[in-house]
């Protein structure tokens, strides 16, 4: 049975199938799995002697155990991500101006040059606001613009730009052009609805206007049915026309897809109900935590043992951040998008503390401030923000981890994907943009080869006092690369025409062949 017999016989359920869309490859080109980005983004930096691999410039091989903050990708519930990573050095993040440390710019506010590699000249800090600036189109959304281009049957043109407890400034990472920000998506409800449906509100009831929460139970009702359907038909196609090893990879999707549907259910509706449009009583309005959010009536996400959590409040960043991972992977699976942008806090996290690390009430930004002394004294400052880095590095595990399940052809969907995590500062408690730490991960189905530390320009880490800085600190200093070239390398590493956005050059070695 060849792919159009496939596609055909499972009808709608097909664009649940990983791997599978409505799409034809165009004229003369080889069928292959889709090529996907990723980007996460942290603020405030590392410990950056702890994160850099020794290595001299060009590239090296990745040494077999990883520096202490990239040891998490080592052994994730079993798996080793070494051969599956890039460390890439010598990258320097055009800087915003900011006037809070000085007017030689720096820190934070470079967050808005990320995904652009350019400064918009607009650019001002006033008190505690920065306004939204972005030069050009992101690179998220120049490739997400581009694969949508290509392929008609993908829903989410621009991509899916996802937050997860962003607070209230320096939260903009994508841009669809100048001076246009993307606001993120910060609640996994939102989320799944934008993404998995596209129904009407439920009709007005004796001439009554239906309130938000009628039309949110009418839509997760209208989803639910919808998922139903799908899995009724994946299940019959798969028992009548897949061979044994089909059936067992289009089950764990399906498995996927209801773990999902159970993070989004209120306790108590099994995700097996029948739910029809008929019926919209099955989803029940979401149970609010009112003892800790008061009567705002925000949105939350549930646990695994039932529980409600605020989605604003910072202690639930974890449960946040992973609700979200998981409806993009799902998505991408799905091949509803190619493209996810996750903007982890904001460019600040003065606000996002880490309690479930036995922190305290400290934040990620009073935590970098606290670590740069390389002197003993400090080392319980130093030893700190390492264990947070560790953790953001266990979130990027995951997802790697959430991709290689899904297979796709002779590999798996982590396979076809490009990620890129980064921050736009390498000592966040200096505000250094030399030298970011960014990891790539994925071989973006064969252009990109991994295991390596490529490292760009000539710079090594050197132990300095910054100006007018309290503190000594390992600082990348030499040359460095502009992250536009970077940005031009990855457009072009997904077979997209980058333009004359992200300036003219491009890096070697990233690229296979």
């Amino acid at each position: 049975m060849n792919r159009r017999q496939f596609i055909s016989a499972l009808g709608g359920a097909a664009s649940l199938v990983p791997g599978f869309s409505g799409g034809r490859p165009a004229r003369g080109a080889t069928p292959s799995a889709p090529r996907r980005f990723i980007t996460m983004y942290w603020a405030n930096g590392v410990i950056t002697d702890r994160f850099w691999p020794s290595g001299a410039n060009g590239v090296s091989v990745l040494p077999q155990t990883l520096p202490p903050i990239l040891r998490p990708l080592q052994n994730y519930k079993g798996k080793n991500f070494t051969d599956h990573i890039n460390v890439l050095g010598g990258v320097r993040v055009v800087t915003a101006p900011d006037l809070v440390h000085g007017s030689n710019g720096g820190g934070h506010a470079s967050v808005f040059s990320t995904l652009t590699g350019q400064l918009d000249t607009g650019s001002r800090h006033n008190g505690d606001t920065w306004w939204r600036v972005g030069a050009v189109p992101s690179i998220d959304q120049h490739i997400a613009t581009a694969l949508a281009a290509r392929n008609p049957g993908i829903r989410e043109k621009r991509g899916l730009t996802l937050g997860a407890v962003c607070g209230s400034r320096l939260y903009h990472l994508s841009f669809r052009g100048s001076n246009d920000p993307v606001q993120p998506l910060q609640d996994p409800y939102v989320t799944f609805g934008r993404v998995f449906a596209d129904v009407p509100a439920p009709a007005a009831v004796g001439g009554a206007t239906p309130g938000p929460a009628a039309t949110v139970d009418y839509l997760r009702a209208t989803r639910k049915s919808i998922l139903d359907h799908v899995h009724k038909d994946m299940d019959h196609y798969g028992r009548t026309r897949l061979g044994s090893e089909q059936r067992h990879a289009l089950k764990a999707h399906q498995d996927q897809i209801r773990a999902v549907e159970a993070k989004l259910l209120p306790s108590g509706v099994s995700t097996g109900s029948q739910a029809t449009l008929t019926s919209p009583a099955l989803c029940r309005p979401v149970a609010l935590d009112t003892d800790r959010i008061g009567n705002s009536g925000m949105p939350v996400v549930m646990t695994a043992d039932g529980k409600s959590v605020d989605v604003r409040h910072a202690q639930n960043f974890p449960v946040v951040l992973k609700a979200q991972i998981d409806l993009a992977v799902m998505a991408m699976a799905c091949d509803l998008t190619r493209v996810a942008t996750f903007m982890c806090g904001n460019g600040v996290d003065d606000h996002l503390g880490m309690p479930w690390l036995g922190d305290g009430s400290a934040t990620l930004h009073s935590l970098a401030h606290a670590s740069g002394g390389a002197d003993p004294g400090n080392a319980r400052g130093r030893d700190r923000f390492t264990r947070a880095n560790q953790w953001q590095v266990e979130q990027l595990a995951y997802l790697m981890h959430r991709l290689s399940e899904v297979p796709e052809g002779d590999g798996t969907m982590l396979d076809n994907t490009l990620i890129f995590v980064t921050s736009s500062q390498s000592d966040g408690g200096n505000h250094v943009m030399d030298g970011v730490p960014i990891v790539q991960a994925g071989r973006c189905g064969g252009a990109i080869k991994t295991g390596r530390y490529i490292k760009w320009g000539d710079w090594n880490l050197e132990l300095v006092r910054e100006v007018n800085a309290p503190t000594l600190a390992w600082r990348p200093r030499g040359q460095f690369v502009s992250n536009a070239a970077l940005l031009r390398t990855f457009v072009r590493a997904m077979d997209v025409d980058p333009g004359t956005n992200y300036g003219t050059q491009e890096l070697p070695y990233l690229l296979a062949g």
